[in-house]
């Protein structure tokens, strides 16, 4: 091996780290680069880190690019406003491995959007004790078997995506008094103990494909007086239990390593000879290209001596590679991934947060933060709570005299305990490990200080909206409608009488707002023609008809996600059954539109009016910069005032009072209907009245296809299906069929004349690319 060849090996085990957004050229320099872990002075926002992932494969194409987006309080792709989902012990309180999958898609597809291989989660540590200072609400659980369930469950959802997760801290973090970045944590238990308890959730993720496991630095004195990560035992271990990915160290520039062991090159050293395969040097705080360049002589050195067999690197590289994932499929967009993250975030910090007492905060009232320190692996978030809680809520900081005072808590301390009983009033936000939290009469728990725990907080901590307030609402739908005041005396066919007559009412509503659909066509034409999406909100029958139009899309005129999306209030699961006290939550409704911007369009769909999940997003929307809509039944709507186009459809009083599922909701559908059939034309997604972006995914789609070629062209049946058959899309082939012209002429028109709302009279290109294939066959 020359010593080219072996700085290569040596370098192919090393995970380095590099402050700021752009590549050193010490980075570039190093051959054969194992990987790369970024921190959050890399990644200030998911556009910043995806230019950065491509500048690090353009100098090494086999890297492996990894980071910490563990979600909760440690992020670092949204370091700098806060992680959109909960933390872990979000998902293990609310059962759910679904929400748990869909969470690990969520974040796998951010992080495939920014090319990243790896993430450094799931975290599997049981956390045993409730004071444990290290995870807090990164623990998922302190049961083996729902930490190794919700671990296997977001580890699926990571693979769906295309991205690779590695599970850590082994042997188990969740028993420790300790913090390893500062000394060296003991797990004092028996081996029955530890293969029982701690290594059981590691087993379960090898079982499922986990592709790595990180090793703590802790000392288990069943296993050795050595540290874990230093020591072949707990390698040896998850080896026995079928584990064959790549096993990884945890950080060797920790206090517990260097306290142990002097040095970070002779770290490296031992850690390889105990079996770790990729060696994470640390963060670029304390690991610069001084360290690197050591770490790299030490190793070179103790492989000349003989010490580090050459085999070891081989062995270690061959396992590293295999982190390298090979997407395949389309590339989630920036902001689509985003805005998904804060969704699925928000409905799992819903469902998992609890409040007791009376938890109402007011401008002006107090806030306390109590948690003393950050936790090392989240230090660049600890700031975000309190500046949600402020922002949302007008909280102080401090304790104002007079005032009602809010507390961050994050474990139970004599601090806290004093401060309760001179405030027994005080409302405690508790933003730990459930078990953690301290006893107190009006308390609220969150999991987790990132953003998504943080505005749960403060929606459970907004003062409501008073009920008798909306006695008096203004809107038609809650009046009494005089032509079915005897509706309960009729037989059946007077109620069905009584009904279609008032729906025969509803086509003149909506033709009444004819110009103001066509408004909002128009802003709905900008956003996606500048790739921004058409965002969909709403509660009840207004919601349900916004994410119905949405997924009628992709069938119909192969736009999915990436156009249009809907949030409903309640999440999913207020598809099928209704979710109580859902409209009511502003807070979530301003998450649920999270990672909007500027090129997007938010259309609220309420037909009072006055939804405050509504109001909350469009707020939210506004704020972003985003266009705005709203589609309403009340002709007095408050949300009115707060948006660029409002559609208000006049329906009167229901059949029924205050059942807008009927008129209300048949108006609604048809002015969804025609919004998004006038966007998909304008965009080009039709020749004549005939759609050309039908994606046949079955055999009724099939059929229409080769039945709308028949039609725009006069062709045969079979020479209709083979023309789509070979041309492999319906715009080909029709200009194949229409201009009698080979496959590649037709091609090369299509192309040449995409669509384009600003070409009047053929937005789809498809008039002027067969006159092009004409002249050109």
């Amino acid at each position: 091996m020359t010593d080219t060849d072996l700085l290569r090996a040596v370098h192919g085990v090393l995970l380095a780290a590099f402050d700021g957004t752009d590549v050193p050229a010490w980075i570039r320099d190093a051959e054969g680069l194992g990987g790369v872990c970024l921190f959050g002075t890399n990644t200030p926002d998911a556009a910043s880190t995806a230019r950065l992932v491509a500048d690090l494969r353009a100098a090494h194409p086999d890297v492996v690019v990894t980071l910490d987006e563990e979600g909760g309080d440690v992020t670092r792709i949204e370091a700098a406003t806060g992680s959109a989902l909960p933390g872990a012990s979000a998902f293990g309180t609310v059962g759910d491995v679904d929400l748990t999958r869909r969470a690990g898609r969520a974040l796998g597809d951010l992080l495939r959007a920014c090319d990243i291989d790896l993430t450094l989660a799931p975290v599997v540590d049981v956390a045993s004790d409730p004071d444990n200072v290290v995870l807090g609400s990164r623990a998922i659980g302190s049961e083996p078997d729902v930490v190794a369930r919700h671990g296997a469950a977001l580890l699926a959802g990571l693979h769906e995506a295309g991205v690779g997760g590695c599970a850590k801290h082994a042997p188990g973090h969740g028993d420790t008094a300790v913090d390893s970045h500062l000394g060296v944590p003991v797990l004092d238990v028996d081996l029955a103990t530890l293969q029982a308890r701690d290594l059981a959730p590691f087993r379960a993720l090898a079982d499922a494909g986990v592709d790595a496991i990180m090793l703590a630095h802790l000392v288990v004195p069943a296993l050795g007086d050595g540290l874990t990560s230093l020591q072949p035992a707990t390698t040896r271990l998850l080896r026995e239990a079928g584990f064959t990915g790549a096993v990884l160290t945890d950080a060797l520039d920790m206090g517990a390593v260097l306290e142990r062991t002097g040095d970070i090159g002779e770290a490296a050293v031992q850690a390889l000879l105990a079996g770790a395969d990729l060696l994470c040097l640390g963060s670029p705080a304390h690991v610069d290209e001084g360290t690197f360049r050591h770490v790299v002589a030490t190793l070179a050195a103790a492989v000349e001596s003989g010490r580090l067999p050459r085999e070891r690197l081989t062995e270690a590289a061959t396992r590293v590679a295999r982190l390298r994932r090979r997407h395949e499929g389309p590339v989630p967009t920036l902001d689509g991934a985003l805005a998904a993250l804060a969704e699925v975030g928000a409905e799992a910090a819903r469902r998992a947060s609890e409040a007791r007492g009376d938890v109402t905060l007011r401008p002006g009232d107090g806030l306390l933060d109590l948690r003393f320190r950050a936790a090392y692996a989240a230090s660049s978030t600890h700031d975000v709570a309190p500046r949600v809680l402020t922002e949302r809520l007008g909280l102080v900081a401090g304790e104002p005299a007079g005032r009602r005072l809010a507390v961050l808590t994050k474990d139970r301390s004599p601090e806290v305990a004093e401060l309760l009983a001179r405030r027994p009033d005080a409302v405690v936000v508790h933003v730990g490990f459930p078990t953690a939290a301290p006893e107190a009469a009006n308390r609220v728990l969150v999991h987790g200080a990132g953003r998504a725990s943080a505005e749960e907080a403060a929606r459970r901590c907004a003062p409501r909206e008073d009920w008798r307030d909306l006695v008096g609402l203004q809107a038609p739908t809650e009046e009494r409608n005089p032509r079915s005041l005897e509706l309960d005396t009729l037989d059946s066919a007077g109620v069905v009488a009584t009904v279609l007559a008032e729906d025969a009412t509803v086509a003149a509503a909506v033709a009444a707002q004819a110009d103001a659909l066509a408004r909002l066509v128009d802003a709905g034409v900008a956003a996606l023609a500048a790739g921004g999406r058409v965002h969909y909100v709403g509660a009840g029958t207004s919601g349900r008809l916004g994410a119905l139009d949405a997924a009628e899309l992709l069938p119909t005129y192969g736009v999915g996600t990436e156009g249009f999306v809907a949030h409903l209030a309640g999440g999913p699961a207020a598809m099928l059954r209704a979710v109580e006290g859902a409209e009511d939550d502003t807070e979530a409704g301003a998450a649920a539109v999270a990672g909007v911007g500027p090129r997007d369009l938010v259309v609220g769909v309420a037909a009072s009016g006055r939804t405050p999940f509504v109001g909350g997003a469009l707020a939210a929307a506004r704020a972003a910069g985003a266009a705005t809509g709203l589609i309403s039944n009340n002709p007095h709507a408050t949300l009115a005032a707060e948006v660029d186009v409002a559609v208000l459809l006049d329906t009167g009083p229901e059949v029924v009072t205050g059942s807008t599922r009927m008129k209300a909701g048949t108006a609604t559908k048809m002015a969804i209907n025609a919004f998004s059939t006038a966007v998909m034309v304008r965009l080009g997604k039709t020749y004549g009245n005939l759609m050309v972006d039908v994606a046949p995914t079955n055999d009724k789609l099939r059929a229409r296809c080769v039945r709308m070629l028949v039609q725009a062209t006069g062709a045969e049946v079979a020479d209709a299906a083979a023309a789509l058959a070979e041309a492999g899309d319906i715009r080909t082939a029709l200009v194949m069929l229409a201009a009698d012209a080979p496959l590649g002429v037709a091609r090369e028109a299509v192309a040449a004349h995409p669509p384009d709302p600003a070409r009047v009279g053929d937005p789809g290109g498809l008039r002027t690319a067969i006159a092009a294939a004409r002249a050109g066959a």
